[in-house]
């Protein structure tokens, strides 16, 4: 699923982006059709579709869908288009290793341990381990 959904987006941001390098920026004002968008007011709603989305769907964080209005040059709405890549890709490889780490557990692992650790925190479980297996012997034990 992780990398499914990792391929999708980088396949969007790739062709999105090359669409927006494409485009003459003379036509950043440009609109199709009288009651649409103008070519930069639409970058700029993807981009904030993305970093809705990530938080709504991948973060499980509910925000309200309030798009601010447009502003800054093709330059940043561009920018601000890859920032929204990018955290979702952070987002998605995030979501997929909480998503590892359930499955270990169901799989039957008795901890898990994120990295970067402290030596204090793994000796720490380490100790706790070993009163849960000491423990357990003692019981079966009588």
């Amino acid at each position: 699923m992780k990398e499914s959904l990792l391929s999708l987006a980088e396949n969007s941001r790739t062709y999105t982006l090359a669409v927006a390098a494409a485009m003459p920026a003379n036509l950043d004002n440009f609109k199709p059709a009288a009651d649409t968008w103008t070519f930069r007011k639409q970058l700029h709603h993807i981009a904030y579709g993305i970093n809705w989305w990530t938080k709504n769907y991948i973060e499980a964080v509910k925000r309200d869908w309030d798009p601010p209005a447009t502003s800054g040059s093709r330059k940043e709405v561009v920018a601000y288009l890859e920032q929204a890549y990018h955290s979702m890709k952070e987002a998605i490889n995030k979501a997929a290793m909480k998503e590892d780490r359930i499955k270990g557990l169901r799989l039957g692992a008795d901890d898990y341990l994120v990295k970067p650790f402290s030596i204090e925190e793994l000796l720490l479980k380490i100790e706790i381990f070993l009163k849960k297996k000491k423990k357990k012997t003692a019981t079966t034990e009588k």
